[in-house]
This record gives C-alpha cells, sequence and structure tokens, in this order.
C-alpha cells in the first residue's frame, strides 16, 4: 500500500517533521548529542570526549579522520582528546552526524542505489573540500561534511515515502536533476534541496549551511551576500562534479561546471587539479568509510573530463524555432522544403491559442502568419494577439494575397509581408533576415545580463571590500576600525535607555617570547587559535575584535561588571586547560563596565579596561581584573 503525500507547506521545521513521522535516517544519538554540546560556550573538552567514546565505532573513525590528509597535524593522534582539539567541537560534531548516518541502517525504496548514492555523496564532500582550499574563504573540514550531506533529502524522501518516491525515480529516469527536483515538488510540495536543508536545520547545523542548499543563482544574479554567492558557487560545482564522476559527463552538466569555476577565482587549471586531487582521494575515503569502489572508476571517469576541458567542442547558436500558423498541409511541405538547409527547427501549429495560451513554451523566434480568413479585422486581430503575446523580439512574417493589407499589417506590428503563391528563396531570404536580427537581439540581451550582471559584481564586491577593511587578515575576526564603530554606535543607545555596558581587553601574556624562541609561524598559529577560542565562547551579541598585536577586545553590550566578569574568569579557564600542538599560553583580562559619572565617551571606557588589564598583568599575568575607576 502506498503512503499518502505530505501536505504542501514550505517552512523547514514542518518538512522536517513530516519527514521524521516516518521511517527516516537520522544521526545517532550521540552524533545528536555533540551537537548540542557544540552550541553551547561553557563546554569542556573531557565532556565531549565522554558523549564520543559512547560510541566506539564513530570514535574510530574519528581518530582516522583526524589523521588523514584534512587533518594532518605534527604529530599522530591516538586520544579522543587530542581528536577533538585537532579537529575542533564544531566541526567534529558536524563530521559524526555524517558519518553516524552513513554508517546507520537505511531502507529506501526500491530502485535506489544506496551505495551509489553515498560514494556519490563523498566524491561531492571532497570536491568541496577541495575547492574550499583551493578557493579559500572557507574551512575546507566544514565544506566536506557540507558536501557529504549535500543530497541528503533524497535519501530521506526515498526512505519516507518508498512507493511514492519510486514512481518519481521511475518518471525521471535519465532526464537530469532538473527534471527530479521539479517531479518532487509536483508530488511532495517540496523537493530534495528543502529536504536536506530542513533536517540539517533540525539538527543544529549552521544557518550558513542551510542558506546554501536551498539557494540558487538565476539569470547570473549574485545572490544578496557576496559570501553566501561563493558558498551557493561552491555547493553547486561539488554537485556537478559528483555527476561528472559519476559516468554523467553530458555537455551540459560540464558547461555548467566550467561556467562556475571563474566565479570561484579559478579556472580552467585550477580546476583539472580538483579533479586530479578528487580522483586520487575518493579510493581511499570510500575504503576508510566501508564504501567499496572499482578503484579505477574515478581516474577513468575525471580523465574524459579532463580530455573534454583541454579540446572543448567549439559551441553553435541553436537553431532557430519557427512556427507556420496555417491550417495547409500543402504550404507546410513547401516551406519545410525551403528551410531544408536552413538553421531552424520548423514547428507547425493550426491554432493562434497554442502560440499564446499561458504555459506554452514554443519560443518561437519567426512567426508565419498564414491568415485562415479573408477578413482584414480577423487578421489585424491575429497580429495584434502575437505582438502582444511574444513581445518585440519576435520576426512577424504574413503572407497574403493583397497588396492592400501590406500597409495596414506594417502598421500593426508584422515585420514582414510576403505575396502568395508564396516564392519559396523570398522566404528563405525573410528567415535568414529573421536569423540576423534574433542574432543581434540575443547578443544585446546578453551583454545587458552582462552589464548587469557586472554591475551586481561590483556592488557585492564593494561590499565585500568593506567587511575585509573591517576584518583582520591573519584571524578572521573584526579589527581595531570595525570595534570602534560597533563600540561607537552602542554607545548612544547604552546612553539614551541606561543599559549596562561593558568592555574586556584579552592579552596573550608572554606573547613576546613565543615569538623570539619559537617562531612567527607557532605565533600566527597561537594567535589563530585565540581567535578560535575566543569566538567560540563568547556569546553571540558579544563583539570580539583583534585589537593589535596580541590585545583582543570583547564588547559585551547589556552586559554589567558582575556578567562580564564571569565571562572572563571562564575565558581564562579554558586558555589555562587548553592542550593542542603548541606551546602553552594563557591570558591575562581587564575588564571595565561603562559609569556615566565618570565616563564622557567609549574611548573612556576602552581606556578603564586598558588599565585593568595592567593591574592583571602587574598581578602576576593569568589574572582576571576590574577597574576600580581610579
Amino acid at each position: 500500500m502506498g503512503t499518502n503525500p505530505p501536505q504542501p507547506d514550505p517552512n523547514l521545521e514542518s518538512i522536517a517533521r513530516r519527514l521524521q513521522d516516518h521511517r527516516v535516517p537520522s544521526p545517532s544519538g550521540v552524533a545528536l548529542s555533540l551537537i548540542r554540546l557544540a552550541g553551547r560556550n561553557d563546554v569542556e573538552i573531557n565532556e565531549a570526549a565522554a558523549v564520543l567514546k559512547r560510541d566506539p565505532s564513530l570514535t574510530a573513525k574519528i581518530i582516522q579522520l583526524s589523521n588523514s590528509p584534512l587533518y594532518i597535524g605534527r604529530r599522530p593522534i591516538l586520544a579522543v582528546e587530542d581528536a577533538i582539539v585537532r579537529v575542533g567541537l564544531n566541526v567534529l560534531s558536524q563530521l559524526a552526524v555524517g558519518i553516524s548516518l552513513l554508517s546507520s541502517r537505511h531502507q529506501p525504496c526500491t530502485g535506489f542505489d544506496l551505495k551509489h548514492f553515498w560514494t556519490r555523496s563523498l566524491a561531492m564532500a571532497l570536491s568541496a573540500q577541495t575547492i574550499a582550499r583551493r578557493a579559500g574563504g572557507f574551512s575546507p573540514a566544514e565544506m566536506f561534511t557540507l558536501g557529504l550531506l549535500l543530497e541528503f533529502g533524497r535519501l530521506a524522501m526515498a526512505c519516507a515515502y518508498p512507493d511514492l518516491y519510486q514512481d518519481v525515480m521511475a518518471k525521471t529516469a535519465g532526464k537530469g536533476n532538473a527534471a527530479l527536483l521539479a517531479e518532487e515538488r509536483r508530488v511532495f510540495d517540496f523537493d530534495h534541496h528543502l529536504a536536506s536543508a530542513a533536517l540539517l536545520r533540525e539538527w543544529g547545523f549552521p544557518q550558513p549551511f542551510i542558506l546554501a542548499i536551498t539557494s540558487t543563482e538565476k539569470g547570473g544574479e549574485l545572490l544578496s551576500s557576496h559570501r553566501l554567492a561563493r558558498l551557493s558557487q561552491l555547493t553547486d560545482l561539488s554537485r556537478r562534479i559528483g555527476d561528472l564522476a559519476d559516468d554523467q559527463n553530458s555537455p551540459q552538466v560540464l558547461a555548467e561546471a566550467l561556467d562556475l569555476i571563474p566565479r570561484l577565482d579559478l579556472d580552467a587549471d585550477a580546476f583539472q587539479e580538483i579533479l586530479e586531487e578528487v580522483s586520487t582521494q575518493w579510493p581511499s575515503w570510500c575504503h576508510l568509510l566501508g564504501l567499496e569502489i572499482d578503484q579505477g572508476k574515478p581516474a577513468r571517469e575525471l580523465e574524459k573530463l579532463r580530455e573534454h576541458i583541454m579540446n572543448p567542442t567549439p559551441s553553435a547558436d541553436p537553431p532557430l524555432n519557427v512556427l507556420l500558423l496555417t491550417t495547409d498541409t500543402n504550404l507546410t511541405a513547401i516551406v519545410r522544403k525551403a528551410l531544408a538547409a536552413e538553421s531552424c527547427k520548423l514547428i507547425q501549429v493550426t491554432t493562434i491559442e497554442s502560440i499564446i495560451a499561458p504555459g506554452a513554451d514554443l519560443d518561437p523566434a519567426v512567426v508565419i502568419i498564414d491568415p485562415p480568413t479573408a477578413s482584414l479585422e480577423e487578421i489585424i486581430s491575429i497580429i495584434r494577439s502575437l505582438r502582444i503575446a511574444l513581445g518585440a523580439r519576435v520576426y512577424l512574417i504574413l503572407l497574403d494575397g493583397k497588396e492592400s493589407i501590406e500597409v495596414q499589417a506594417l502598421r500593426e506590428g508584422v515585420d514582414s509581408v510576403l505575396q502568395t503563391p508564396l516564392q519559396p528563396a523570398l522566404l528563405v531570404s525573410r528567415v535568414q533576415a529573421a536569423a540576423r536580427v534574433a542574432g543581434q537581439m540575443r547578443r544585446l540581451e546578453q551583454n545587458r545580463l552582462r552589464s548587469e550582471q557586472t554591475r551586481r559584481q561590483l556592488t557585492a564586491l564593494s561590499r565585500e571590500l568593506e567587511h575585509e577593511a573591517m576584518t583582520d587578515v591573519l584571524t578572521g575576526l573584526p579589527n581595531r576600525r570595525y570595534a570602534n564603530e560597533f563600540i561607537n554606535n552602542i554607545w548612544g543607545g547604552a546612553e539614551r535607555h541606561g543599559t549596562a555596558l561593558s568592555c574586556m581587553i584579552v592579552d596573550l601574556d608572554h606573547f613576546k617570547k613565543i615569538n623570539d624562541t619559537q617562531g612567527h609561524d607557532i605565533g600566527d598559529q597561537i594567535l589563530r587559535l585565540t581567535a578560535d577560542l575566543l569566538r567560540t565562547k563568547t556569546r553571540p551579541g558579544d563583539a570580539v575584535c583583534r585589537y593589535g598585536g596580541d590585545e583582543f577586545l570583547i564588547i559585551c553590550p547589556q552586559t554589567d561588571l558582575v556578567a562580564s566578569t564571569g565571562l572572563a574568569v571562564r575565558l581564562r579557564d579554558t586558555f589555562e586547560n587548553h592542550v593542542g600542538d603548541h606551546p602553552a599560553v594563557t591570558i591575562s583580562v581587564g575588564i571595565a563596565e561603562r559609569n556615566a559619572a565618570l565616563m564622557s565617551k567609549p574611548d573612556d571606557l576602552i581606556h578603564a579596561a586598558d588599565r585593568a588589564l595592567l593591574r592583571a598583568k602587574h598581578s602576576g599575568h593569568n589574572r582576571v581584573a576590574v577597574d576600580d575607576h581610579e
């Protein structure tokens, strides 16, 4: 017995709920617990390790992955605690979800090749990881997990609605992903992209993952966020490589992949290197995750792609769609013979409704009108209806034996009038003229689209440059300029509404000695680690900025001295207890709260925190000190 389809509702939460009401694969309890832990600010390494150790199989795979080329460090990882430090709890929790899903038992519909699904997903994961490493801007480790779960909605729908999804697969076999998505939406009122996004959202994955899965580019238009646009392009290219590596290297998919490459600031050489890396790593990763494949397949399939890239097929303009509006089969034969040598596709239609009806998809470049009536009024009505429905881009040719109608027809929007009986050579010359007009229109439209795309890209680039001007290159944190603007903006609100405002300055203890003895590479590594820890341990509303050198400024809106002191103590403890592939480091913290009687501007608050920091360092380092208003 078939399962009833879900009711229409585009809400992601509702989609997740409907899927989970059925037998949908879900992450293990350990993986979900790790996701929840990653969302906390006060989690300790030992607590996360204890949770992970409850699943020995998952633990073993995590340790294996921690020693893979993606995360390799200066020494091999043997303990769970070391794996958490090296990979990071956020990435590790996401990866645990993907591995637990891959390892769980699924029961999709008949005809759904589970092994094929996961090997293709792994190809997308490796593609996303490799693209991220080369294009920059995203964590390769996080992109690996995103690629692995990018199409998970397909498996979820095949498990939740096996009978219905089996029919969907049968109807769209060999027709490509667009046809599959359209049929899914027709049957379920949502597609597998939305299903993937809904489930990842339900499991606690970050919002950019959700947006990247559901967002696409249309007509060359960039999404509102330049970073989100690049993430969407990265996932789209990963999907294309997954298709291409999966023996589906159609010219269309290859063209789409090649179109995405320059948008990620890559070139054809970089794309070939990406394919080479994916084909090299794919078999070993499949073996690591228990997916055995033909070892030679990746190399064979991706070699075909390299040949396509090195020897691209010249592109040609598509043939013109020429519509002949007539009921005369003899005329149709004459026109077809006359146009046989031309680059056009002749389509006979017998009624005007088949051209102008809502949903008609004939997309003509030329319409040849053989009026079914001698009435001037009806002929003019047909011309007007076609021009209104098809716009100015379509070339209209009227066939008529009366010279008296020519002037009126041209005035109403016909481009050319041919006298009957028809002269084939004259018809060919008119269609050739129409082809030139259509080509010019197409080129003008492409130029307009390129100009619009350039304008949008410049706007996005301007936003990106503004963002970069306020971002520290080494750590990725907001810089001093951003910090000054942020505190100036919230200072006025705190004055008007009398709300609390605190800030703290965090300084790495003995950092100069580390730089002098260990080298600047180690120093940079510690600065990046510091940024990551401060970013993950502070609250969403706090602004964490690199203020200069080894000093970091944390601005805490609507936070009094007691709350900010508690946060500072937790930060100090985190650094003191942190273990990793680097020299141990501690921090000193100075804290101050806005005092309306003593402080008239934001700089007064920052100077107060700086005074407190000096007291903390003079007290022996690894200390937290509060401004005493002296």
